[in-house]
């Protein structure tokens, strides 16, 4: 299941973060993931913070990828931020777990 949030910055530039939970037989614990863009002011396009394709980030080790990730995003984003598109997502899922339920069943 996926949950976006558009946050206002006080500069006019605005920030988008976007967290999936996803779960499947073949784990036993589930997966969080999490993408942030951001948009400038009197722009329409957003951009990804972290570029995964650049010669930079592919010449990182696979142990220093995630944490590459990782500080991108707090460069724009707070764990405050992240943990309340979290929580939103999680009454998600609560309210509509049934409904995620019998998509499991039926696979």
């Amino acid at each position: 299941m996926r949950h976006e949030k558009i946050i206002k910055r006080e500069d006019g530039s605005k920030v988008l973060i976007k967290a999936v939970f996803s779960c499947d037989f073949t784990r036993l614990t589930p997966d969080w993931s999490f993408d942030v863009f951001t948009c400038e002011k009197g722009k329409r396009t957003w951009n990804a913070v972290c570029d995964r394709t650049s010669y930079g980030f592919r010449r990182l080790s696979s142990d220093e990828r995630p944490q590459k990730i990782r500080d991108e995003f707090m460069r724009h984003v707070t764990a405050e931020e992240v943990e309340s598109v979290m929580l939103e997502l999680w009454d998600n899922l609560r309210q509509n777990q049934q409904t995620v339920a019998d998509c499991h069943c039926r696979a």
